[in-house]
């Protein structure tokens, strides 16, 4: 397989172009005991690293928490890291010392944080509305200052304490602020007053560094305008939950997970490297992944462990293989459709190097340029399970089929359990279109071999419980029915 996949640079997302550049939000953590030592404050939306926290000094018991300063990095140029009888320490560097890239400055230190150069007050923009900022003189040269606002200054969604946004409630305006007001403050659920369909552009990208429940209730669509590297990121640790919201046209993936993420009811559609990339734990219901174009897995490129259901992947390009998934973690699909996708390689439709379950699925209309596994492509050695799935299209590699399988129209998945059909002429499919429900599906025409195949006490999900619904959330059988439909789609009468 050829693929690249630029992972977990949610750092260089940029929630704010500043690093550490504000001397008056995010403290450094206070001292902690010989096991617990406290550790400079982290950058994160809306604010900037504190100064780097002196490790809790005394204290008995626990283990160390260092052995050596490489143990202690805080992640801040401006502070000097030692490790002290086991405790880290964090001495802010003489005022004045460069900050940045080893070979590249950017920046004078400044009580323990980096303000980078700056010839005007917009370069210093910390995305944070409870700071005002300013290009300031430092000797011969100019650097970015933001300092707190007064206390019980307005903000999006609350007032200014400590030149943080306290919010007053859970509802926040329909802009980039209020998101990025709601990650900071985190918990939730937060909903904004979008006034019908509302467009935030955001430039930078949105870091969502804290537990948080954004729900844009269908209105919000965030517009990374190709140039933010990746719309949304998720970080290492974090466990978010995102409703409504559409993602498009980030330079770089639509929305990046390297923490715990539930993405629901929402879009990813036209970014340029990829719809989602995912590296930690990804729940995908009911989203429409489509339109987007990227170098392997245009659509979703996993490497951690993702469940997709009741969603439909579509019309991804990929410039290698995977144009609508690649796996090389662990992916369990069920009720939901791959089609219209191409990869220039090989699995138009998917293409998996690792283990991947596929229970009640429509795969449809893929190409791959190569022609090597139009619908599924696997690489020997690794696992594709195939259960009750309609697949319109041809296999490369090894698949193991669970029963009731469909495939046209050739037998190059080699289908030989109980129901299990091979070399149909024609599945009979519909068109990817609204059928109901949240996504697009391709619906069974009338005569369609998929039909009534699978007895119900095999209409079960990749766990073996029963699977009461279709894509759409449409009885599964159907009303009155003692037989479920192979795919993602089930008749109703």
């Amino acid at each position: 397989m050829r693929y690249l996949f630029g992972f977990l640079c949610v750092c260089a997302l940029g929630v704010m172009p500043l690093v550490g550049c504000s001397e008056t939000t995010g403290d450094g953590g206070s001292g902690g005991t010989a096991g617990d030592g406290g550790t400079g404050g982290m950058a994160g939306n809306g604010g900037s690293a504190g100064t780097g926290g002196i490790a809790g000094s005394g204290g008995t018991g626990g283990m160390p928490e260092c052995q050596n300063p490489e143990d202690c990095d805080d992640s801040n140029d401006c502070t000097e890291n030692t490790c002290t009888d086991g405790l880290c320490e964090f001495a802010p560097l003489q005022d004045g010392s460069g900050c940045g890239d080893p070979e590249y400055t950017i920046g004078r230190c400044v009580a323990g944080d980096c303000r980078l150069f700056c010839e005007t007050a917009e370069e210093c923009d910390d995305r944070n509305d409870c700071t005002a900022d300013a290009c300031t003189p430092f000797g011969d040269e100019t650097v970015c200052e933001n300092s707190m606002v007064d206390d019980g200054t307005p903000c999006a969604g609350g007032t200014c304490q400590a030149g943080v946004c306290a919010l007053t409630g859970s509802v926040l305006p329909c802009s980039e602020q209020g998101i990025l007001n709601a990650i900071v403050e985190g918990g939730g659920p937060y909903t904004f007053d979008c006034k019908g369909p509302t467009t935030v552009v955001t430039e930078e990208g949105i870091v969502i560094d804290t537990d948080v429940v954004l729900d844009g209730g269908g209105n919000l669509t965030l517009d990374g305008n190709e140039t933010a590297d990746e719309v949304i990121g998720v970080e290492e640790g974090v466990t978010a939950e995102l409703y409504g919201i559409a993602v498009t046209r980030g330079r770089g993936e639509g929305i990046l997970n390297g923490g715990t993420l539930t993405l629901a009811s929402s879009i990813v559609s036209g970014n340029k490297r990829g719809g989602i990339g995912n590296a930690g734990n990804l729940t995908v219901m009911g989203v429409t992944v489509s339109d987007n174009t990227g170098l392997d897995g245009a659509g979703i490129f996993n490497r951690g462990t993702v469940s997709i259901v009741h969603s439909t992947v579509s019309g991804n390009l990929s410039r290698g293989g995977g144009g609508g998934i690649i796996n090389v973690g662990t992916s369990t699909i069920v009720n939901s459709t791959v089609s219209g996708n191409r990869a220039t390689a090989e699995g138009g439709g998917i293409s998996n190097e690792s283990a991947l379950t596929i229970t009640n699925c429509t795969l449809s209309g893929n190409t791959s340029d190569e022609q090597k596994g139009s619908a599924i492509a696997t690489v020997a050695g690794r696992t594709t399970v195939l259960t009750s799935t309609l697949v319109d299209g041809d296999c490369q590699g090894p698949v193991t089929s669970n029963g009731y399988n469909i495939e046209s129209p050739g037998n190059t998945c080699f289908f030989d359990q109980t129901g299990d059909q091979a070399s149909v002429p024609d599945p009979m499919l519909g068109p990817l279109q609204n059928n109901g429900g949240p996504t697009e599906t391709h619906a069974l025409e009338q005569g369609s071999p998929a039909v009534d195949q699978i007895p119900v006490e095999d209409c079960l999900d990749a766990d073996g419980a029963p699977l009461a619904t279709d894509q759409r959330g449409e009885p599964r059988p159907e009303t009155g029915g003692t037989l479920c439909d192979v795919g993602a789609f089930e008749v109703q009468p």
